[in-house]
C-alpha cells in the first residue's frame, strides 16, 4: 500500500472523527425537554411518544423564532401583572396568561375571522361573556375585562370537560367545535396532543 493510500485513509478517518466530535458537541446548543412538564397544573404525558415530539418540537421552534419571542417576552412584562390577578381571582390557572400570547401576542388585533382584542373572542362569543360591543364601544379592546370574559369562558368549558387542557383546547374552536365533548372528558391527553399541534408557545421552557 503506497504512502498516498495510506494518508488518504488517516486523513478520512479523522475527518469523520472530528465530525463526529463537533456533532456531539453542537446537540448540547439545543434546547431540551424537561423530563416533567406540567401545564394547568395538569402533567403533561412526555410517555406519550407522540406528545414528547410535538412538545420538543414547538420548544425548539420558539427558541429560535428569536423576534418573536423577545417582542413577547417584553410585552409579557408589561401586560402580565394586569393579567395574573385576574385569573387568580377567578380561580383559573396561572399558565393561561400564555393563552393570551398564542392567540394575539398580547396585542390588541383583529383577525381575518373578526376575532379581537388580546383574547379574539369574536362578537357573538364576547356579549355572551359579558362584553359591551356595539357601534361605540368594543370592550375587546380592553385587556381587565377581555381577561374576565375569558375566564368565564374558561370556567364554563372546565364544566363541561372536566381538565384544564381540553378547556384550554376548546378556546379556540369553542365548545361546540370540540367533538363529542362528553367522550372527552377527564382525559387531558387528548387536549395536550390538540393543543400541542395547533397552539405554539404554551410550552415555555
Amino acid at each position: 500500500m503506497n504512502k498516498f493510500v495510506l494518508y488518504a485513509q488517516h486523513y478520512s478517518c479523522n475527518r469523520w472523527k472530528s465530525r463526529r466530535i463537533i456533532s456531539l458537541k453542537t446537540t448540547k446548543l439545543f434546547p431540551q425537554t424537561q423530563n416533567n412538564i406540567t401545564i394547568f397544573g395538569e402533567g403533561v404525558p412526555l410517555e406519550n411518544f407522540e406528545v414528547y415530539e410535538r412538545v420538543d418540537r414547538e420548544i425548539l421552534v420558539n427558541t429560535y423564532w428569536h423576534s418573536a419571542t423577545i417582542l413577547a417576552i417584553k410585552r409579557a412584562a408589561r401586560w402580565f401583572p394586569v393579567i395574573e390577578p385576574i385569573l387568580k381571582q377567578n380561580n383559573i390557572p396561572d399558565d393561561f396568561k400564555y393563552l393570551a400570547v398564542v392567540e394575539s401576542n398580547l396585542e390588541n388585533v383583529v383577525s381575518p375571522a373578526g376575532a379581537t382584542g388580546y383574547w379574539q373572542f369574536i362578537k357573538t362569543a364576547a356579549k355572551q361573556y359579558g362584553l359591551e360591543v356595539n357601534e361605540e364601544v368594543d370592550e375587546r379592546y380592553d385587556v381587565q375585562k377581555s381577561t374576565l370574559a375569558a375566564c368565564k369562558y374558561l370556567n364554563t368549558a372546565y364544566q363541561m370537560f372536566g381538565n384544564w387542557t381540553m378547556s384550554a383546547s376548546s378556546y379556540n374552536a369553542g365548545i361546540s367545535g370540540i367533538e363529542n365533548g362528553a367522550v372527552y372528558k377527564n382525559q387531558p391527553t387528548i387536549g395536550i396532543l390538540f393543543l400541542v399541534q395547533k397552539h405554539r408557545a404554551m410550552f415555555p421552557e
